[in-house]
């Protein structure tokens, strides 16, 4: 016989912090209180003036207490009369707020800031991403220019190794490392220098076979040029414009595939610290926004979460196409205007 009862309710979590609530406050700490800011009868209001039982009120600003509702029975212990009083608690000073907070963004998932989580994750996402290049740019001109440099024998065998590192599935190598050195920074770091040089050695490779046989690069072997010099005196410089180009346009790809390995619980993770030395990066990333936004979607209006970062991202990858556009024209003018 037994009677299912089914309420239905909302929670505000904000009225639960900042609301005025019901407290119990000794009476030494009231009156202590009371000294503190100087309240005077002026500044009291009593419900009944009549009868001061019924409870009294304050004209004053900024102060902890609402309103006494009563004066407890007093207790006498050792000769000494101890009571409390029953009182509505400022919501506003207890919180030590002036006012209600005001969130750009709103909140996450745990009442956080999702604004400034924003900017803390797409700080950890875009220094990765550059840390990430710079290892790539690094190792991909090297190995593109002695490719593209000796040619022969030397570009064939270096050529296959690079065949060899780019046919493995990304999937397995992504298993293997995450088996090895499990999720955070070494495997997001392993995973994307793997091989996100080749496509910079590629790019360095094809600019040196261009140069390599100009009118001004033979004269200077003629004139007895060691290859060092040929290298990073003439070859290097008169390419470095395209390579810088498609190097920045990599940097977003590079954002990109981190924000997808963190959503899928590759990244650092939420409540980690990466200690670079000059400053500490969190483990907030926006992949790792978009996930916790992804736990919460389902929510009657939490769908915010997910678009916000994504929106951030979209915003990212769009800049930085337009900035490394803007630096392709700047550094080589013939290519003004065009797409690639």
């Amino acid at each position: 016989n037994a009677r299912m009862v089914q309420a239905s309710f909302k929670y505000y979590k904000y009225f639960d912090i900042f609301a005025d609530s019901f407290d119990t406050m000794a009476s030494s700490d009231y009156y202590k209180m009371i000294d503190d800011f100087g309240v005077t009868e002026d500044d009291i209001i009593y419900n009944d003036e009549e009868d001061h039982s019924k409870g009294w009120k304050f004209n004053i600003e900024n102060f902890p207490i609402v309103e006494v509702l009563r004066k407890t029975t007093p207790q006498v212990h050792d000769g000494v009369e101890y009571y409390s009083y029953e009182v509505i608690v400022n919501g506003k000073e207890a919180s030590i707020y002036d006012e209600i907070p005001y969130f750009i963004f709103g909140t996450d998932g745990k009442g956080r800031d999702l604004f400034a989580e924003v900017w803390l994750s797409l700080r950890t996402s875009l220094i990765l991403g550059l840390i990430v290049s710079f290892i790539n740019i690094v190792i991909g001109i090297i190995w593109g220019s002695i490719s593209g440099y000796f040619g022969g024998r030397v570009d064939f065998t270096m050529e296959r190794v690079v065949e060899i590192l780019s046919s493995f599935p990304g999937l397995t190598i992504l298993s293997i490392l995450y088996i090895k050195f499990g999720g955070g920074f070494t495997l997001l770091l392993l995973y994307l220098t793997y091989s996100g040089w080749i496509g910079v050695a590629g790019i360095t490779r094809i600019q040196f076979y261009r140069y390599r046989g100009r009118e001004y690069v033979l004269a200077s072997r003629t004139l007895g040029a060691n290859n060092a010099r040929l290298i990073f005196k003439h070859i290097l410089p008169n390419s470095l414009g395209y390579i810088t180009t498609s190097v920045v346009l990599s940097v977003p790809a590079m954002i990109l595939t981190e924000a997808s390995l963190s959503f899928l619980g590759f990244g650092l993770g939420e409540g980690a610290v990466l200690n670079l030395g000059l400053f500490k990066l969190s483990g907030l990333s926006l992949g790792i926004l978009l996930y916790n936004g992804e736990q919460n979607m389902t929510a009657p209006g939490r769908f915010y979460m997910v678009m916000i970062p994504a929106i951030v991202i979209f915003v990212i990858m769009i800049a930085f196409n337009l900035f490394g556009n803007a630096l392709r024209d700047a550094l080589n003018p013939s290519l003004r205007g065009q797409e690639e």
